[in-house]
């Protein structure tokens, strides 16, 4: 007997996973206030309550999170697939309902006056009265009759004086046991045990053997005959077929696929059958080939003798083609007749050089040293330039060379400027001594471009011209050292735009600041003489008009 029990503070859960129709542990958020069935018992849950899916199920157990034992779609439900989240409810089914108003199975499940069991059809009778009291009087009574009932059973179990008949006691037939009751079982078994003796002896008689149709056989290995007969007729069949085994080993067109022919791993083949096995060793002769690390020796490769090469190993005829290569090089070589074109000569290109064949090098080396030679900001130095000593230069390298000419020609002016019978009736002018020029026009030292800012360099130039400045010009500070009185001069036009000016912190404006722009297309000159108290450029400037 099961029965079902209840409880009213059974929190709604959900599913924490999806659940097929055939899962009998159902993964729920919280058990929280579910009742948890005893022996015997059984509580009711309800999925997907209110919906087309809707299943009743039945459990045995709980965890916190889990219903166990579960038997799925009860009273008249479908067992099927939920997804996650479905709602999980402790619930009454319709069928309880219909049992507790019809008594149509002839019993009820409840809980009355703290015991749980099953009602007759008779009792629920009373039961569908008006009248509560008749109602509870009849359950009362069958709680009293049932524990009354309980105590005189278990003193009956333990009367061996007033013990059941053995006729009245069932029996259940199972394996060679065919009796229905507990005495008939008996007086089977002791005419089995009567007969055994006989058994022995007809196991040895021959004559009177059972029939090998008669005797069963468990099928194995190749043998699938249910009796012993068919298993002989069965090895018989094979035997007979045996001759023709080797026939079909010879026979190529209907031959087994090579991957239904089993293989024993042996050595480092690891394949289990004959298909694998082969690509296994294509595959490690096609590794072994391209393998530089474990070639065969040359000396263990057989050659062919071919041509002018007698060789019948590898090593062998590798030597003696060297050595027939070596002999055709070296004549080759000399012979300027039928040299090789400099663009058929590889070149590995290396250093600065990139060009691949010797043409291209010798091109490109040519192209280096032109451009090398006419470099003069990456040189040689000129103390690793060689010279020849000639004439009174003694010198073997160009910087001392120089320093000797130089050195001499400085004797030689100085020896030459004091000797006025060589200069006719002017006297030249020395490089240190003070002289005075009379009638002599000295060249002004200029530079000229259309815009740019201007940085006044005063062993360059003292006169800077801008044509068409277009972007704000700035005056920088003269370089190299000034001597008093020394000036430079700016003449600035501009493209039509006014530009900005910006002078050196060197300048200081005189009678007026200093220019701050220009005028559109008209000229400004700016002069700067430098005053060698205050260190500053006085500046003045004026536009055209």
């Amino acid at each position: 007997m099961t029965l079902r029990v209840y409880t009213n503070v059974a929190v709604t859960t959900e599913l924490t996973s999806a659940i097929d129709d055939n899962d009998t542990t159902i993964p729920v958020v919280s058990t929280s206030g579910w009742v948890d069935p005893g022996a015997g018992e059984v509580a009711v849950a309800m999925i997907d309550g209110g919906l087309a899916t809707v299943e009743v199920i039945t459990y045995t157990g709980l965890t916190g999170t889990t219903l166990t034992g579960v038997v799925r779609g009860v009273d008249g439900t479908t067992a099927q697939s939920h997804l996650i989240a479905a709602a999980v409810d402790h619930a009454v089914s319709a069928a309880d309902m219909n049992r507790i108003s019809s008594g149509s199975d002839g019993e009820v499940y409840g809980i009355v006056a703290g015991t749980a069991g099953m009602f007759e059809p008779e009792e629920l009778e009373l039961m569908r009265e008006e009248d509560g009291t008749a109602i509870w009087a009849v359950l009362g009574a069958h709680s009293d009759a049932l524990e009354d009932g309980a105590a005189n059973l278990t003193a009956h179990i333990d009367d061996a004086v007033g013990a059941h008949a053995a006729t009245a006691i069932a029996n259940t037939p199972a394996g060679g046991i065919a009796a229905t009751t507990v005495q008939a079982a008996l007086n089977e078994l002791d005419t089995e045990k009567a007969t055994a003796a006989s058994l022995t002896a007809h196991i040895d008689d021959t004559t009177a053997a059972h029939a090998a149709t008669a005797i069963s056989n468990a099928p194995a290995g190749n043998i699938a005959a249910t009796t012993v007969q068919a298993a002989i007729d069965e090895l018989d069949s094979e035997k007979a077929s045996a001759a023709s085994v080797s026939d079909h080993l010879a026979d190529t067109s209907a031959a087994h696929a090579a991957s239904a022919i089993s293989n024993t791993p042996a050595g480092s083949i690891a394949a289990t059958d004959v298909q694998a096995a082969i690509t296994e060793l294509d595959s490690d002769i096609t590794a072994h080939t391209g393998d530089a690390t474990a070639a065969h020796a040359a000396t263990a490769i057989s050659f062919a003798p071919a041509g002018t090469i007698a060789a019948t190993d590898a090593q062998a005829a590798i030597e003696e083609v060297a050595s027939e290569a070596a002999t055709a090089l070296t004549a080759h070589t000399g012979d300027a007749t039928d040299a090789h074109a400099g663009t058929a000569i590889t070149n590995t290109p290396a250093g600065s050089i990139a060009a691949t064949t010797v043409q291209a090098a010798i091109n490109e080396l040519d192209g280096d040293i032109t451009a090398h030679v006419s470099d003069s900001s990456a040189a040689h130095a000129a103390s690793a330039i060689s010279f020849s000593a000639t004439g009174s230069i003694a010198a073997t390298d160009v910087q001392a060379a120089v320093a000797e000419v130089a050195s001499e020609a400085a004797t030689a002016l100085t020896t030459h400027e004091s000797d006025t019978s060589t200069h006719g009736v002017a006297t030249v002018a020395g490089l240190t001594e003070a002289q005075t020029f009379t009638s002599k026009r000295i060249q002004p030292r200029s530079s000229t471009s259309a815009s740019g800012d201007i940085s006044p360099d005063l062993a360059t130039a003292t006169i800077y011209q801008r044509t068409a400045q277009a972007a704000a010009l700035d005056i920088a500070n003269p370089i190299g050292t000034p001597v008093l009185g020394e000036s430079i001069m700016a003449t600035v036009l501009d493209n039509g735009t006014p530009r900005a000016i910006t002078m050196g912190n060197a300048y200081v404006g005189m009678g007026q600041a200093l220019p701050t722009t220009t005028t559109a297309n008209k000229r400004i000159d700016i002069s700067m003489q430098y005053d060698g108290a205050s260190g500053k450029w006085r500046t003045y400037w004026s536009v055209e008009v």
